[in-house]
């Protein structure tokens, strides 16, 4: 037999997890408090500061932290109508830099791996461009940084991304983890439309952002004997049109993702597909449902070059089609009136060249621009409202002039064909559904552009777009 000595512990040994045990208390009685007063605030409160403790101690647990709350951006807002909720992603994204920065200067072992960065000349031209517009306003300061937040504050997930996916499996994880909570945005308009006027009775948030995408009878309409209002829904994001550009590329993603998933994942993902697909019926978002026909194009060119995902792309566009039907019917045919519908797509088309009109005939007094936010990007995080241009490109142009639009275009197309090398050269059947899914998300939201002022602006597609830039950039871990 042998007798163990029994260890003992040094006072900073046993005294080390003194921190914890203080946090866990202090937790444990505002938990308490906020289930004995019944306030919210409290709970939101631990849970904010579990979210900055878990960050900066890992800032890769922000990762899908942000993604989540980019995910519930709009259900976040409109339940709680808070100014602090319109920062949450821009706190969470500073989290991740200063942990990402920490863990770099103590850490040698997990500094960039020498993997070549590609595109990187054109992501620096395009975000120090705009950075040098914050001194460019339209008409006010807040105006200016609310337009900035909404077109380039995230694009610093591109490195961010690139450093993320030097662990290679994070690739195809953070894709199905995408595909997860966009399913989840698409849940939120189903819900909103099981509930009808009870969701609206959630918050005040909720009933003025559904009576604002809320289309009523005209008085002819009324005549004829039509009574019935048509809902938009939005779910858990801000409005439909984020929701019908989420559902377009939840779709495409899931659809791409279907070669590398099994078992019970696979099925999740069959399921998901007309789940999304209704989701951006309901929405009513034609921009998206432009972008989303040509982002299967793309999709099925892309996974046609190879045997192991050929018939996955046949597959993908069946169960897309079982949403149609479906879609049509939840909307009492009102999605099939808005695509169809010559008064609605001409007026559409109508107010689309007045704009550009604006847009073009002031080029040669302001080549430049009128400044940042001259278009109303931004938000509630500005109180004055700018041109309304649905379309990137020449919202581009108004705000930041002929550099500006430049700029964007440079930027994007860069990138895009990072993704097509991506796709073609990745070895690994997950790497190369993730690519493919990558590039035709990109040109279905570039297609969407010339319908609409915000396609790379609304959370969370900013997010998964910037993030994923990262790994094209530095594609080259999947090509050996």
């Amino acid at each position: 037999m042998h007798a163990w000595p029994q260890p003992k512990l040094a006072p900073r040994t046993a005294f080390a997890g003194a921190p914890v045990i203080i946090g866990a208390i202090v937790a444990g009685v505002l938990i308490a408090f906020a289930g004995a007063t019944g306030s919210v605030m409290y709970l939101a409160l631990v849970i904010a500061l579990a979210a900055v403790v878990a960050t900066l101690a890992d800032w890769t647990i922000g990762i899908p932290l942000l993604l989540f709350v980019s995910s519930t951006d709009g259900f976040i807002k409109h339940l709680t109508s808070s100014a602090a909720t319109y920062i949450l992603k821009d706190a969470l994204l500073a989290l991740i830099l200063l942990g990402l920065f920490f863990r770099l200067v103590l850490k040698h072992d997990e500094r960039p791996d020498g993997t070549r960065w590609r595109g990187v000349i054109a992501w620096a031209v395009y975000l120090g461009f705009m950075t040098t517009q914050l001194v460019h306003p339209a008409s006010s300061w807040a105006g200016a940084f609310g337009a900035f937040r909404a077109h380039a504050a995230f694009a610093v997930l591109f490195v961010v991304g690139a450093i993320y996916f030097q662990k290679r499996e994070r690739l195809s994880r953070t894709a199905n983890l995408s595909i997860v909570l966009l399913t989840l945005c698409a849940l939120g308009a189903l819900a909103q439309h099981v509930l009808g006027d009870r969701w609206m009775t959630l918050s005040p948030g909720f009933m003025k952002a559904s009576l604002h995408y809320t289309t009523f009878p005209s008085e002819a309409a009324r005549v004829a004997g039509a009574s019935d209002a048509v809902y938009r829904m939005y779910g858990t994001l801000v409005d439909p049109a984020s929701l019908g550009l989420a559902s377009t590329y939840g779709i495409l993603f899931a659809i791409a993702a279907l070669a590398r998933l099994r078992g019970g994942w696979r099925l999740l993902a069959i399921g998901a597909i007309p789940l999304m697909g209704i989701a951006l019926a309901l929405s009513e978002a034609r921009a998206a449902i432009g972008g989303l026909v040509f982002g299967v194009l793309v999709l099925a060119v892309l996974l046609a070059t190879r045997r192991a995902t050929r018939g996955f792309a046949v597959g993908g566009l069946v169960l897309l089609a079982l949403a149609v039907p479906a879609g049509i019917a939840l909307t009492n045919g009102s999605i099939a009136d808005r695509i169809f519908a010559h008064d609605q797509v001409a007026y559409a088309q109508e107010t689309r060249d007045e704009s550009r009109d604006i847009v073009l005939n002031s080029l040669t007094t302001y080549p430049f621009g009128h400044g940042l936010g001259a278009t109303g990007a931004g938000g509630n995080l500005r109180d004055d409202t700018g041109l309304g241009v649905d379309n990137v490109f020449f919202a581009n142009l108004y705000e930041t002039g002929i550099i500006g639009l430049a700029a964007f275009l440079f930027v994007q197309l860069v990138l895009l064909a990072l993704g097509f090398r991506a796709a073609m050269r990745a070895r690994s059947t997950a790497a190369q559904t993730v690519f493919a899914g990558v590039v035709a998300a990109q040109c279905a939201l570039l297609v969407s552009c010339w319908f609409s002022q915000g396609a790379f602006d609304y959370a969370p597609l900013a997010q998964m777009f910037w993030l994923f830039s990262g790994a094209v950039a530095t594609s080259d871990r999947w090509a050996v």
